[in-house]
């Protein structure tokens, strides 16, 4: 209408003017843009750069992959490899892809300078393929710098080339039947890209050949495969092929550089079980496969007899070493479990008699120095009590002290020497005592005394004067009188009836000898030790250690009680010094004490 044509031409201007006004905003933005279009280019491709690290990561995670060991020596050592697909396929299936990871069979094999082709056979759809595509992916993975859904320790080396002839190409267009579009990618392989030397194009090169030597008649299609192999192994390169030509099995396991390998199939189930076996050639199993998939029995059976009884053979020869290496392969993983587990018991048996040897030494060491001890200690005190006994000859009261103290230190020698005897002759210290028991009566022998091991036989008569010794002891006596079988000897200012048979003559009468010696005092030195021990913050064997001499110097002091200081804590050095004082002769009782004094941190000893 007339009345609305000039509204209608206004809105159209003004459409117009708003878009020649975005593309003024737009220029002038892609200008300011365009100043800054280097750093803008930087940012994107280190966006891209972390977008690609990202998604390796996260690839690698969903994968539970590792990173695998590269060299350049064509080495492929795969362990417990999983093919990608598989464990992303699984995954998608699991909520947790390590279950995923898991699911998917393991493949272990080994490429080297030594092994450099591997022929595969095996039942159809019993994972040939699969294995093979396996290397092949991961030698791209490795290269793409991507991390490998395998065990740690696996290897893949670079590689310059990558060869692959897998699957069907043939086409009508091209005038390319199945086993020609095989030649073509054979072709390729072994002469794309020669340089002169036949051999130079394979090294460095991983090829991969899958159902080698079939769209023809095997017997020509056999050896055409193998020469492509021979080819690929003498120039150095890897091949992996898969094959059902009986040909190819035999010329693997006869070639120093190619070896067998096969896909394990369960004949009583009738399934594949998709583990690679390194070492046996396979069966293609297509009776068993063709029954499992419902052919006619009689088909099966007419086939079987065509086929022949070598041929019958062949693949029961095939499964008896198939079942052979199954059950060697169990026998070792069981002769390895249990020569680790000799090997972690050798090991501990060593450590044990280490620690018992160690443990005998220091019993040895500790048995030793106690009966040294003992000696010059027993020793000192009758020197010492002699001689003050002779200083106060003139003082009864002293002399009498005397005797009284050197009776109490004899009969703590006698105590303490039957204490080391009972460590010694002990379960616990057996290994100890042969060596102890024969050099304790000949250590620290003080000077003037003689020695048991130069003393005359013992003798059946004695004479008053004569020079004696008593038993093994290292005190020489002199015989007053001898009576009715029994001799009174004198040593020192002892006086004692000793039976002839615990006599040892080592001298005769000595000339008569007088010595007066005056003293300024009479009076005995004071026997003392110390009445407590602090064991606070030692081990329960350091706190032990101390503990023998603590109580035998108490002891020979005549104390009655002592203390251990050793505090609360968590009672086992409690529980531990309780438990050895239980076992001691000259322990008569053991309590805490008074809670003033420290109550259950201190234990009180009563000393017989």
């Amino acid at each position: 209408p007339a009345s609305v044509f000039d509204a209608g031409n206004d809105v159209r201007e003004a459409e117009l003017a708003e878009a020649r006004e975005v593309e003024r905003v737009l220029a002038e933005a892609s200008a300011a843009v365009r100043a800054r279009l280097p750093e803008i280019k930087d940012g994107h491709r280190a966006l891209v750069a972390l977008d690609v690290v990202r998604a390796k990561a996260r690839l690698a995670v969903d994968l539970d992959a590792v990173a695998a060991e590269m060299g350049d020596e064509g080495v492929v050592d795969l362990r417990a490899a999983r093919h990608p697909a598989l464990v992303l396929r699984f995954a998608a299936q699991s909520a947790a892809s390590a279950d995923a990871a898991r699911a998917v069979v393991p493949l272990t094999l080994r490429l080297d300078g030594e092994t450099r082709g591997l022929v595969i056979t095996g039942p159809n759809a019993g994972g040939k393929s699969v294995a093979l595509k396996t290397v092949g992916l991961f030698a791209l993975m490795q290269a793409a710098g991507l991390l490998l859904p395998a065990a740690p320790g696996t290897r893949v080396d670079a590689f310059a080339r990558l060869y692959a002839d897998i699957g069907d190409a043939q086409n009508l267009d091209d005038d390319l039947s199945t086993f020609s579009s095989h030649v073509a990618r054979l072709r390729h392989i072994v002469d794309g890209e020669r340089r002169g030397d036949p051999e130079a194009a394979m090294r460095g090169a991983l090829v991969l050949l899958d159902e080698a030597g079939t769209g023809t008649d095997p017997a020509e299609g056999g050896p055409l495969a193998q020469a492509v192999v021979e080819r690929i192994v003498a120039g150095d390169g890897r091949v992996v092929a898969t094959t059902h030509v009986g040909a190819l099995k035999a010329f693997a396991h006869a070639h120093p550089h190619v070896a067998n390998g096969a896909m394990v199939f369960d004949r009583e189930t009738l399934a594949p079980t998709y583990r690679f076996a390194a070492g046996i050639p396979g069966s293609s199993y297509a009776f068993e496969i063709a029954g499992r998939g419902g052919l006619d029995a009689d088909v099966l059976a007419r086939a079987r007899s065509l086929a022949g009884e070598r041929q019958g053979s062949l693949e029961d020869l095939l499964l008896d070493v198939q079942a052979r290496v199954a059950t060697l392969d169990r026998e070792r993983a069981e002769v390895t479990a249990a020569a680790a587990e000799a090997a972690r018991i050798r090991t501990d048996f060593e450590h044990r008699r280490g620690e018992l040897r160690r443990q005998r030494d220091a019993l040895r060491a500790e048995a030793l120095a106690d009966a040294a001890r003992i000696v010059r200690e027993a020793n000192a005190a009758v020197e010492r009590t002699v001689r003050e006994i002779k200083e106060a000859q003139a003082e009864p009261e002293a002399t009498r002290a005397a005797r009284e103290a050197l009776a109490a230190v004899r009969a703590s020698v006698e105590r303490r020497q039957q204490k080391t005897e009972r460590r010694q002759n002990s379960p616990s210290r057996g290994a100890a005592s042969g060596q102890t028991s024969g050099q304790t009566s000949g250590a620290a022998r003080p000077a003037g005394t003689a020695a048991p091991s130069g003393a005359a036989p013992a003798v059946v008569g004695f004479a008053a004067g004569d020079q004696v010794i008593i038993d093994e002891g290292t005190t020489v006596g002199t015989v007053v009188s001898v009576e009715k079988g029994e001799a009174v000897v004198t040593a020192g200012a002892f006086r004692m009836r000793v039976a002839l048979g615990r006599l040892r003559r080592v001298g005769g009468k000595k000339a008569q000898e007088i010595e007066v010696r005056r003293t300024a005092s009479a009076s005995m030195p004071i026997l003392s030790a110390s009445t407590r021990l602090d064991v606070r913050g030692l081990r329960a064997d350091e706190a032990l250690a101390d503990l023998p001499r603590f109580l035998d110097s108490a002891v020979a002091a005549g104390v009655e009680t002592v203390e251990v200081l050793h505090g609360k804590g968590t009672g086992a050095l409690r529980a531990t010094i309780r438990d050895w004082l239980a076992g001691e002769p000259d322990v008569l009782g053991v309590e805490d004490a008074r809670p003033e004094a420290g109550g259950a941190g201190v234990t009180v000893v009563t000393l017989r």
